[in-house]
């Protein structure tokens, strides 16, 4: 199916309801992954707590560092980086801040303010989005 975001990849950082948690029931990231597959994305959904997401009937992507490559192949790059849920994991994740960093031209919107004031000012021209801070 065809949407505004056909074609586009996104990496969803989170299924859960809240960090640090493995329960996706009323879990607003559900409804944004509902969004971004109505509109044509390819979404592919981390989360250090769940497997399976029950609610989507979806397997969960366990291995965070095999999905930000270094470098190499055009095929596994994302357009964005969408991060959903503040699990601890990704406040800590010096990989995921690398490949923010390599990737200037893919979007990244932190929707629970956990990217760090130095990350984002140090990424000079990314395109990273915080919602909800008025700081920055």
């Amino acid at each position: 199916t065809g949407g505004k975001l056909s074609g586009m990849r996104f990496l969803m950082l989170g299924a859960s309801y809240r960090s640090d948690v493995a329960d996706t029931r009323y879990s607003p990231p559900e409804y944004l992954y509902r969004f971004l597959r109505r509109e044509g994305a390819e979404v592919v959904v981390h989360d250090p707590y769940v497997r399976f997401w029950e609610e989507l009937a979806l397997p969960v992507e366990e291995d965070l560092d095999g999905l930000l490559p270094d470098g190499g192949d055009p095929k596994a790059a994302f357009d964005a980086v969408v991060i959903s849920t503040a699990h601890g994991m990704y406040r800590d994740h010096a990989g995921l801040y690398r490949h923010i960093a390599s990737k200037p031209l893919m979007f990244v919107f932190d929707l629970v303010g956990i990217i760090p004031d130095q990350t984002i000012h140090r990424t000079e021209n990314r395109r990273i989005r915080v919602l909800g801070r008025g700081d920055i």
